[in-house]
């Protein structure tokens, strides 16, 4: 994704790219409410964070949501420098479960 993918102005909050990947790593957003925020705070960053991008990053199903292609893209190149910026500050990574980057989509 470059700079000119993004709609808004200005630095996207480093929270709404840790919440994307959480959500990304647990395949929904209850999941990753679950790590430390609440379900309405989650869905709110993946909205913003929608706005920034121009378009949704995850299908919506009926439990859970399935990455489209774009967040599989995003989240490969979020993993690791937010996996090591946790690791260096101390903090919880963005999954307490350790997923790999690629998923086949899940069925309905």
């Amino acid at each position: 994704m470059s700079d000119h993918d993004t709609h808004g102005s200005g630095l996207i909050d480093l929270n709404l790219l840790r919440t994307f990947l959480a959500v990304h790593r647990l395949g929904s957003f209850t999941a990753a409410a679950r790590l430390s925020l609440s379900q309405s705070t989650v869905t709110t960053q993946m909205r913003a964070l929608e706005n920034r991008l121009g378009h949704e990053p995850f299908e919506r199903r009926a439990h859970g949501v399935n990455p489209l292609p774009h967040a599989d893209e995003l989240a490969m190149r979020l993993s690791a420098p937010l996996d090591q910026l946790a690791d260096i500050t101390g903090e919880a990574p963005s999954s307490t479960v350790a997923r790999p980057i690629w998923r086949a989509p899940r069925s309905s």
